[in-house]
């Protein structure tokens, strides 16, 4: 579906839908940092995202009732067009969560730089 960069995790990644009504699966293809070395290196599932309207909302309603559940003490960029905060696994049974913010028109002209 469209493709993009994230400059705070040094990832390309890589977002793909069935049809435009169905949920993006992410893929993420670290250059270097903590993403690389995952699982020992070896990937799997990293996380569960959520979309929602109001990342700094939801980031205030987490830590009020659990302070320093969330991984990031403000929302940061994601690819060009989303804003994203992490809720900590050690703080929700394991599972690192994700909540995902749009903040501009989702740009699906950028071309997959992984397709043949």
């Amino acid at each position: 579906d469209y493709a993009g960069f994230v400059d705070a995790y040094h990832a390309d990644l890589i977002f793909t839908k069935k049809d435009k009504n169905s949920t993006p699966i992410e893929f993420i293809i670290p250059r270097e940092g903590v993403l690389k070395d995952f699982n020992h290196g070896k990937g799997g599932i990293a996380h569960i995202a959520f979309e929602v309207d109001d990342v700094e909302k939801v980031r205030q309603i987490m830590e009020g009732q659990q302070e320093g559940c969330m991984l990031e003490k403000k929302a940061v960029q994601g690819t060009d067009d989303i804003v994203v905060n992490f809720r900590r696994p050690s703080t929700d049974a394991g599972i690192l969560v994700e909540y995902v913010q749009t903040v501009a028109p989702i740009n699906r002209s950028n071309p997959n730089p992984f397709q043949n």
